[in-house]
């Protein structure tokens, strides 16, 4: 049985993976930047955040 301590790092590492994802919608784009400087577009369908 698991400890708390790994399913709290369990829990964290899905969050993190989940989170690297980002769905942009039809007809739409997403802008990206970092510290208010422009970095690239992303464009419909599922994306990649990566830093």
């Amino acid at each position: 049985m698991m400890s708390g301590f790994g399913i709290a790092l369990l829990f964290l590492a899905l969050f993190i993976v989940l989170s690297l994802f980002r769905t942009i919608p039809q007809a739409t784009v997403g802008v990206v930047a970092v510290f208010g400087k422009f970095r690239r577009i992303m464009r419909e369908g599922l994306n990649c955040k990566m830093p």
